[in-house]
């Protein structure tokens, strides 16, 4: 784990640029070496507002009309804010609370379970992340 130290020369906006760069680097270092290197790296999506996230070939998906076809997803990495503060414009930003957020998807995730069906519950993908 990294330490920061904020200071005239090392602003919030540099600490979370280095945070995620370093974050990216990490993940798709593990990708690369699950799917391949020339299956990961940084692209640039979206239509009129473009955006840099990680991208991974995990696969091939077969079409109905028998051809094969790459599948891709795409992981966008954002600093959460570590000190509260209000912008020049008056926006309030919160210090993100990691516990409390994990603990709301567990409840999420035990919410979920408790709708399925049995036949649901003996999925491959049963202890697997839900979005």
């Amino acid at each position: 784990m990294m330490n920061f130290e904020i200071s005239k020369e090392n602003t919030i906006t540099k600490i979370k640029a280095s945070a995620k760069e370093m974050i990216a680097a990490d993940i798709i270092s593990a990708l690369a070496a699950k799917y391949g290197e020339e299956n990961v790296g940084m692209v640039r999506i979206g239509n009129s507002s473009k955006k840099n996230e990680i991208g991974v070939t995990v696969g091939t998906v077969q079409l109905e009309d028998g051809s094969e076809v790459p599948i891709s997803v795409t992981i966008g990495c954002s600093v959460k804010e570590f000190v509260s503060r209000t912008s020049a414009k008056g926006k309030v930003y919160e210090v993100f609370d990691f516990n409390s957020a994990r603990e709301a998807y567990e409840n999420y995730r035990l919410e979920k379970t408790a709708q399925k069906k049995p036949s649901e519950l003996d999925s491959p993908l049963e202890d697997q992340v839900e979005f």
